[in-house]
């Protein structure tokens, strides 16, 4: 099994490669996703950042509206994790827009999670905090 896991980064690169080779924007970005998933799960975050953005960025251009979405908050998530407040909530709320204007639950659940964790746990801003926890609830559940 740890060989599989040590094989893992040399497939992604491989995978990225091949996309730029064939310049398929649509699959380097998918791709980045993948490897900015890796590199936060090894705590590499400087790598990890520079691969969503790939992903963000692509996404924008090719109009890859869901990508948009997951890339923001992958973004958000990991700046929330690094405590730099203001960039997660940036893409946060970038993230739960987009979800919102392709009509994501899933999406917005996450979004208004995160964000009333974060505005709950560490900015102390309740009011903010339960307008999310309850969109969250309201969302999710069905």
């Amino acid at each position: 099994m740890s060989g599989d896991i040590i094989k893992g980064p040399e497939l992604l690169k491989e995978s990225l490669r091949l996309a730029k080779e064939i310049g398929d924007r649509l699959s380097i970005a998918r791709t980045s996703n993948s490897v900015g998933n890796f590199y936060s799960d090894s705590a590499v975050f400087d790598k990890a950042i520079e691969a969503y953005m790939t992903y963000y960025n692509i996404s924008k251009e090719v109009g890859y509206a869901a990508g948009v979405e997951a890339a923001a908050a992958n973004l958000g998530i990991l700046y929330c994790d690094l405590d730099q407040d203001e960039m997660s909530i940036k893409y946060l709320e970038e993230a739960l827009r987009v979800a919102e204007e392709i009509n994501d639950r899933h999406g917005i659940g996450r979004a208004k999670f995160i964000l009333g964790a974060l505005y709950f746990g560490r900015l102390e801003d309740y009011v903010k905090a339960e307008g999310s926890r309850r969109y969250a609830r309201d969302t999710i559940s069905c």
